[in-house]
């Protein structure tokens, strides 16, 4: 369950039974195993008569509160829930992470990651010319808390050593939004560099219908189960991109796309860097 400033979202593993689809609910019932069905209902669990959707449409009614919807996310059901808009909730203050010199650090850090880099590579993106600092202050303590980890972890000397973001980075560096780690009056003026997170690569790198491997080619990854747990099945949890065929998720057809949603906020953040750019242009004509 997820609990958001508008409205909760109950989140449940698995899509809906086959010949069933999202206008079917409330409208009948099919028992997606039979057998398990019986014994609940023979111990009074549950009533058989398939009125789930309609009681918790007609409870909703009775709070005043909006009808529930009903959406599938790749291979999740999720029913949201709404308040009742008559309703004023107690304002109280927003709750943001609190963002220390050290959190600061580890976001600036993690941002540059782009794929599997070398120890040189991380610090010639973060301008960092003293090898030393560099270790002490960024590359051990993200290596400490597994924000990231080594490509070969049983030769850390190794001269094919490369180092990527592991899924505690991705989860972390989506917490704390570039935005509140640095503040307006610091950023750059003139060439701001957005957040580079693997939400944002992954949805940069989509185009049309694609499949696993073409994704994980695109974005320049080898290993496997890193692009899985770091990329793919966060994106897929976030509602940021959905699969082709739902209910067989192992289909060897099977196919990742950019959901609406998605391809709303990535318009948005395309319409803003064009008319930053747009900007700077009118006023460099008047100069």
């Amino acid at each position: 369950m997820e609990v958001y400033g508008d409205r909760i979202e109950v989140v449940s593993p698995g899509s809906l039974p086959r010949g069933i689809d999202l206008a079917d609910l409330g409208h009948g019932s099919v028992r997606r195993n039979a057998l398990i069905a019986d014994l609940l209902h023979r111990i009074g669990f549950i009533e058989k008569a398939g009125t789930g959707i309609r009681r918790i449409r007609e409870e909703a009614r009775e709070a005043g509160c909006p009808e529930p919807e009903f959406a599938l996310r790749g291979p999740f059901f999720v029913t949201i829930f709404r308040p009742n808009p008559e309703v004023t909730p107690e304002v109280t203050p927003e709750v943001t992470p609190e963002v220390t010199p050290d959190v600061a650090r580890r976001v600036r850090f993690l941002s540059a990651i782009l794929g599997d880099m070398t120890r040189e590579q991380l610090q010639r993106a973060l301008g960092f010319k003293d090898d030393d600092h560099f270790r002490n202050a960024y590359l051990r303590p993200a290596l400490q808390s597994g924000l990231i980890e080594m490509t070969i972890p049983d030769k850390p000397r190794s001269s094919k050593q490369r180092y990527r973001i592991t899924a505690s980075g991705s989860a972390y560096i989506t917490k704390f939004s570039w935005d509140s780690v640095c503040p307006a009056e610091a950023k750059p003026s003139k060439e701001s560099t957005p957040e580079v997170t693997p939400h944002v690569r992954l949805l940069n790198a989509i185009s049309g219908d694609m499949t696993r491997e073409q994704l994980q080619r695109a974005l320049g990854l080898k290993d496997d189960d890193h692009f899985r747990t770091a990329y793919l099945r966060p994106a897929l949890d976030a509602g940021l991109i959905e699969m082709t065929i739902p209910d067989k998720p192992r289909s060897s057809k099977q196919r990742y796309r950019a959901t609406v949603a998605a391809r709303g906020h990535m318009g948005k953040r395309t319409s803003r860097h064009r008319g930053a750019d747009s900007g700077r242009g009118m006023a460099g004509g008047h100069e």
